[in-house]
């Protein structure tokens, strides 16, 4: 335990230094203040327990909260002087930035109710897929989904149907 306190704070170190170099080095800009949210591969308390250690220690962080349940780490911080992300991934954990929800229309090639049926099978099971609709006479379909999860044109195509984004 000892031994990764010491490598965090040693990584933490180095990561400061290298802010440093750079506003000497005059590539330094105004500060920003953002807000992300990551979902971090950590599954128990001691994972939730590393990140929120290593947040509370980084420079530029000025609030975050941890949530274990979704995986979701939510930060407000000093553009100028952190990366949340490489924090994060300092420790050994994967951070992707959630991104909302998007939507998009496919016009694909369903001539009938089977086609529909397996076009609408496939997206119901999809992770990542929160709402679809299929329109069979105009053959478009509509979905809403999480893109860093789900790739919706692949998932129609896989099944055989050519999707052209509307």
């Amino acid at each position: 335990m000892k031994a990764k306190h010491l490598f965090v704070t040693l990584m933490l170190g180095i990561f400061c230094l290298s802010l440093t170099t750079s506003c000497v080095q005059g590539r330094a800009k105004t500060p920003k203040e953002a807000e992300i949210t990551f979902v971090a591969k950590m599954s128990c308390g001691s994972c939730q327990r590393k990140i929120e250690a290593i947040l509370s220690e980084a420079v530029g962080v000025k609030e975050f909260k941890t949530d274990l349940p979704s995986k979701e780490v939510w930060v407000l911080y000093e553009t100028d002087k952190t990366d949340v992300a490489t924090l994060i991934e300092v420790i050994g954990y994967a951070a992707v930035e959630k991104l909302p929800p998007a939507e998009i229309t496919f016009v694909t090639q369903m001539s009938c109710g089977s086609c529909q049926r397996k076009i609408e099978a496939i997206l119901s099971e999809a992770v990542g897929v929160k709402e679809f609709k299929t329109d069979l006479p105009t053959k478009e379909v509509w979905v809403l989904y999480e893109p860093n999860k789900t790739d919706v044109a692949t998932l129609i195509e896989v099944i055989g149907y050519a999707a052209t984004e509307k």
